[in-house]
């Protein structure tokens, strides 16, 4: 009779010690908020390789020049520029550019340049002689600059000269004033030379010489450079020593200084007649 209630009594305590873990575990479990949970770490990526650092690549950009047809004897401007095509600045160099078969071409000093700037060298240039001109233009020429291409320094162009198109000096006209001189007046004669040619001459001289049997006189002016299709006046006076017929020649570029298309056209002949003394 005893037993019973000492079982149920066991029942109770066992009871109350399988409640007390879950409560106790269900207390744990409140306290972990979504805030404190814990993160992955961010992950770093390996390095690749070694950090370089931005050069600069100097390059010839652009030989120009100026007229595009150039002549013997032409003024020519030439135009070198130096850019720097890289992504770093570049320090102080200098650039060679060598004009046809030149022996000593001369070195020209470049200033430090930001990446995408340019400089430009400027040189007046003539060829007395026709023909093909190859302009060389060296970039960096001793080196100076460690650049990121080193093969890219050096530009050529060729300029091409033809032969500049000839004058042609022609005496167009000789006139005289008083329309009838008489003997020991003073007679002006004006001498018109022309050049009819394509091409410009240089400087010449014009003679004029006055003659009537075994008595003449001589002169020559200075005919300055003339474009093609322009005229020069030059101006004489003579006097007669006696009455008669004479004969005024003109010649253009007597001692040929002139290249000239025609040299048989340079002469012009006048006849002049002079009278008597006025009483």
């Amino acid at each position: 009779m005893h037993r019973a209630p000492r079982l149920l009594m066991v029942l109770l305590l066992i009871g109350t010690f399988m409640q007390l873990p879950a409560a106790g575990w269900a207390a744990d479990t409140h306290v972990i908020k979504a805030p404190e949970a814990v993160k992955s770490p961010t992950r770093i990526a390996p390095a690749t390789g070694k950090h370089k650092t931005a050069r600069p690549d100097l390059v010839i950009s652009k030989i120009n020049f100026s007229p595009g047809n150039p002549v013997t004897d032409d003024d020519i401007t030439l135009w070198v520029f130096v850019k720097n095509a890289g992504r770093g600045a570049s320090g102080s160099s200098e650039v060679q550019v060598k004009v046809g078969g030149e022996s000593n071409p001369p070195v020209i000093r470049v200033p430090a340049l930001d990446p995408g700037r340019e400089y430009r060298y400027t040189k007046k240039i003539a060829f007395g002689r026709a023909g093909n001109y190859i302009v060389t233009a060296t970039a960096d020429v001793r080196n100076a600059v460690a650049e990121s291409h080193e093969n890219n320094n050096i530009q050529q162009k060729t300029i091409r000269v033809a032969p500049a198109p000839k004058p042609d000096l022609v005496v167009t006209k000789i006139n005289y004033s008083p329309a009838k001189p008489k003997q020991h007046e003073q007679v002006k004669v004006w001498i018109f030379v022309k050049n009819m040619g394509p091409g410009k001459s240089g400087q010449c001289y014009v003679s004029k010489t006055s003659s009537m049997n075994n008595y003449s006189i001589w002169g020559k002016k200075p005919v300055p450079a003339l474009d093609p299709g322009k005229e020069y006046r030059a101006d004489f006076f003579f006097v007669s020593n006696q009455a008669g017929t004479y004969y005024l020649r003109a010649v253009a570029d007597r001692e040929h200084r002139v290249d000239e298309t025609h040299e048989d056209n340079n002469s012009l002949e006048r006849k002049i007649v002079v009278g008597p003394p006025a009483n």
